[in-house]
């Protein structure tokens, strides 16, 4: 994933409409979303309700 994407991408999931979305899908069992980037690579982690951290590397 480009970096311009990875951060368009970031930049979407924090704002509220995209947080939204994010938070719907997992509400059952998040209890927290955070992301970051790392050059062209966004990282969204969630704490799940079983205390185990779920990352998820997006990139092409």
């Amino acid at each position: 994933m480009a970096t311009a994407e990875a951060a368009a991408a970031k930049a979407w999931s924090e704002r509220p409409e995209g947080y939204a979305i994010i938070k719907e899908a997992f509400e059952s069992t998040s209890q927290n979303i955070k992301c970051a980037m790392a050059g062209g690579t966004l990282y969204e982690s969630m704490s799940l309700d079983t205390d185990i951290s779920l990352v998820v590397k997006a990139d092409e």
